[in-house]
């Protein structure tokens, strides 16, 4: 029986980054990541078609917990604790910087999943966090303050447990078992697998040198090439493109703090969060000021 001090179910972002913080924070302990397919951090991969998108550009924990309907009351505290600016610390520190997109979305600059993929699994293998794969969990046993956690293949054996497994209705089963309550899921992001003939071409072109920009007004100058990394915002132009091609990836909207980031929501609402938040919304809005933007506050 293989014997662990911390067991982690799941080989997805929260489990991988659950464990490397245990394991950085604890360097004696022995930690695992069991995970039931050939391969980790497969959402990672296609996430934010394929950039992953790892946060969002929303530093009050009163505005963020609203994009949880079902766990709005339970996440304020968390926040509070680790925020929006504690996630851009903790890639930055590892070497990872994010950027904030028009939309509030936040990409790594390389728009590369594969950038947050090889950061979880460097910093696991610094760690020394053992990741097991084709390990599927069949059950849990809670015996003398241990759990057995049993696989397919073999039986581990550990002091504490974390289950980080997501959309599996196997594990979920596994936890009524001990007497947990499941709350019934409802559709979020899923994909679809059709085979058909017909859809083959949809996939657009992705071209990886110009594009043409062509005025909305038509009594302005005649249109020019752009660069890929130049700005094009949606005041300015539209894109056209040829048949078949889409909208460039690297051609990425100009950077904005949101609005809702001001001065007062500083004073107001981050006051409680952590400092890496705080530094975080900091320099934005010193950034936001040299760029020449007004920063209003709320009053009051």
């Amino acid at each position: 029986m293989i014997e662990k001090d911390v067991i982690v179910v799941g080989g997805g972002a929260s489990g991988f980054f659950a464990a490397i913080n245990i394991a950085e924070q604890n360097p004696n302990i022995k930690v695992a990541v069991l995970e039931r397919g050939k391969d980790v951090l497969t959402k990672v991969k296609v996430s934010g078609g394929g950039r992953c998108n790892v946060t969002h550009a929303e530093f009050v924990p009163q505005d963020l917990v609203t994009n949880y309907p079902r766990g709005e009351k339970e996440l304020l505290g968390p926040f509070h604790t680790f925020m929006t600016g504690d996630t851009i610390a903790w890639f930055e520190e590892r070497g990872v910087e994010l950027k904030i997109e028009e939309d509030g979305r936040m990409f790594p600059v390389s728009n590369s999943s594969q950038t947050i993929i090889d950061c979880f699994l460097s910093e696991a293998r610094k760690h020394n966090v053992e990741v097991l794969k084709n390990e599927p969990v069949v059950s849990l046993v809670h015996q003398d303050n241990s759990w057995v956690v049993n696989t397919k293949t073999d039986s581990l054996v550990c002091e504490k447990l974390i289950i980080a497994t997501g959309s599996n209705p196997k594990i979920w089963k596994v936890l009524e078992n001990l007497g947990h309550t499941v709350t019934s899921p409802v559709p979020s992001l899923f994909t679809f697998n059709i085979k058909d003939d017909r859809i083959k071409d949809i996939p657009g072109v992705v071209a990886k040198n110009t594009v043409e920009k062509t005025q909305v007004n038509t009594t302005q100058p005649p249109p020019k090439p752009i660069k890929v990394g130049d700005v094009v915002t949606e005041k300015e132009s539209i894109v056209t493109l040829p048949e078949k091609e889409t909208v460039i990836k690297e051609v990425q909207p100009e950077t904005k703090i949101p609005e809702k980031v001001t001065e007062a929501t500083t004073k107001k609402k981050v006051s409680k969060v952590s400092e890496a938040t705080k530094n975080v919304v900091s320099n934005l809005l010193k950034n936001k000021t040299q760029q020449g933007e007004v920063i209003e506050g709320e009053g009051g």
